[in-house]
């Protein structure tokens, strides 16, 4: 007991006898009272955390999009999950990019016959997606987008040199 303290007493650190003090009064088994009651049951009710469950039709988008190419980020925000969860079921699933087989060997005779591709369409589609990250304040992303859509612009703007063949 510290003596300098006006709280310390002989009895304990709190007297026993204070006004209002009720001995009988347990606060661990106190009821709520009509008053209390009513404050209550004015609350509204607590809001979620915001877990919740995916579909199966949702995951089996998300595993497409992802593994056609888009991050892990913008599947998640696209679906609604955290990265963490996406990756997770990834992992369990099998479905992560590691996990997938090499793709085939590009052909590139075959691809030149199939025709060039058209840089001023690539483009209008970077420039959307530019657009889409700017819209969800994605400052680095819309950055290497807007990088792309010049380069694109640029190269939409140059004539076309076929590689000789031999």
């Amino acid at each position: 007991m510290d003596p300098h303290d006006p709280n310390s007493t002989d009895q304990g650190y709190w007297p026993n006898d204070w006004p209002g003090h009720d001995p009988a009064y347990d606060p661990d088994r106190a009821s709520i009272d009509d008053e209390c009651a009513g404050i209550f049951a004015e609350r509204e009710p607590s809001i979620r955390s915001g877990h919740h469950r995916a579909s199966d039709a949702t995951w089996a988008r998300a595993r497409a999009d992802y593994l056609a190419g888009e991050s892990a980020a913008v599947v998640c925000d696209r679906y609604g999950m955290r990265v963490s969860t996406l990756r997770n079921r990834a992992a369990a699933e099998g479905w992560r990019r590691q996990d997938q087989p090499e793709p085939e060997p590009v052909d590139l005779d075959a691809e030149l016959e199939a025709g060039l591709p058209d840089y001023a369409d690539m483009a209008a589609h970077a420039l959307i997606r530019l657009n889409r990250a700017i819209l969800k304040g994605h400052a680095t992303e819309a950055g290497r987008w807007m990088r792309l859509h010049r380069t694109l612009l640029d190269m939409a703007r140059k004539p076309v040199i076929l590689p000789p063949r031999g």
